[in-house]
């Protein structure tokens, strides 16, 4: 078992059954839009892969968290009712479930961007650790991987984490 990602562009709301089930649990959906049934439009592009295994994801966002606030997420964790850590790089991605939910267009942009502009921190970060070329080759693939499934997403779609 693992953590797989689909981040799909321009959803559009369906009656009915549409394949992708946005709910209200503030602790699963990160979104700004109502709960309910989507789908893909005609116009929709998709970007999906596996994030690993879910100790391998939570390894990661340790990775994230530890190279862009110098602290363990479950610091964060502890700390985000008190509004510290608010607007800050990767905060929607570190308090958030590691094994299902969906965040939304706006968050997604916002997440992207928070890749696009701390790529170099994340490398110098991870080069820092003393780890196998592979280890960190991987890790930067991941890295890559959610930076492409936040740019899509942001794009009027979503990011499913399952």
């Amino acid at each position: 078992m693992g953590l797989d990602i689909i981040a799909i562009s321009k959803i559009v709301k369906v009656d009915g059954e549409g394949g992708i089930r946005v709910g209200a649990d503030p602790e699963f959906n990160r979104v700004e839009i109502e709960p309910g049934e989507y789908d893909r439009s005609e116009e929709s592009e998709e970007h999906s892969f596996r994030a690993g295994s879910y100790s391998y994801y939570n390894r990661f966002r340790e990775t994230l968290s530890m190279s862009m606030h110098g602290i363990m997420p479950v610091q964060i964790w502890n700390a985000v009712n008190e509004f510290e850590f608010e607007n800050t790089a990767f905060i929607e991605m570190i308090d958030f479930s590691d094994c299902e939910g969906c965040i939304g267009a706006e968050v997604s942009n916002k997440l992207y961007h928070d890749f696009a502009n701390n790529r170099h921190r994340f490398k110098e970060y991870i080069d820092s650790q003393d780890w196998a070329e592979e280890k960190i080759v991987d890790y930067l693939e991941v890295y890559e991987d959610f930076m492409k499934a936040f740019e899509i997403a942001g794009r009027g779609g979503i990011v499913i984490f399952h």
